[in-house]
């Protein structure tokens, strides 16, 4: 099954076969994600003059699952629905919660609110990756996995403000922010969305 050809629920897909697809073509070199960076377009209160672009690099190469799970939600590969029933995408998602000082999280692109996420691999979520489990989350820009316990991960994400030592061991870090730190500094509203975010 390949990009856009994704039918989503309108027949059958096996999404736990998306694993045994991602691992390959990190074997192959990723020949479909252009590089290892990503970006989101953030919008405070739909203003989208005020927009603020985060790009990220992904470690794909020490955490292959959750780190093209995270590329493949924020470029929109996948057209059609996902096993939750909602797009596979992070466009129009909000940031839900943030922990001054420590992080923001976003992600849910099924209720918006923190209590759901969907993955590309199923609803039911993926295993923690030992590389991004082991390391901390001690500095500013760190791109870590959200869950619900051991191996949940899904669409949620988080990005820290800071150090967040209560995280480590318990998220998995898949990236860093190489640009649009300065956006960090500024206070963000609830209400920030991610709009029509795409793959760099």
């Amino acid at each position: 099954m390949g990009r856009k050809q994704d039918p989503g629920l309108a027949v059958f897909v096996d999404w736990a076969a998306r694993k045994k697809e991602m691992l390959e073509q990190r074997v192959a070199g990723w020949p479909n994600l252009p590089g290892n960076q990503v970006y989101l377009d953030l919008v405070i209160d739909n203003r989208t003059e005020q927009t603020m672009r985060l790009v990220f690099a992904l470690f794909i190469e020490h955490v292959p699952l959750a780190a093209a799970n995270f590329f493949h939600l924020a470029a929109h590969t996948f057209d059609g629905l996902g096993e939750a029933g909602q797009p596979l995408t992070f466009k129009r998602s909000r940031i839900h919660r943030i922990v001054r000082g420590q992080f923001l999280q976003g992600g849910d692109i099924t209720l918006h609110d923190g209590r759901g996420g969907d993955s590309i691999y199923g609803a039911g979520g993926f295993e923690d990756e030992p590389y991004g489990l082991n390391l901390q989350h001690n500095a500013a820009g760190l791109l870590s996995m959200g869950n619900t316990g051991p191996d949940s991960n899904r669409s949620q994400f988080l990005v820290t403000l800071g150090p967040a030592p209560q995280l480590d061991g318990r998220n998995v870090i898949i990236g860093r922010l190489v640009s649009g730190a300065m956006h960090l500094e500024v206070r963000l509203g609830l209400d920030a969305v991610a709009a029509a975010p795409r793959g760099q």
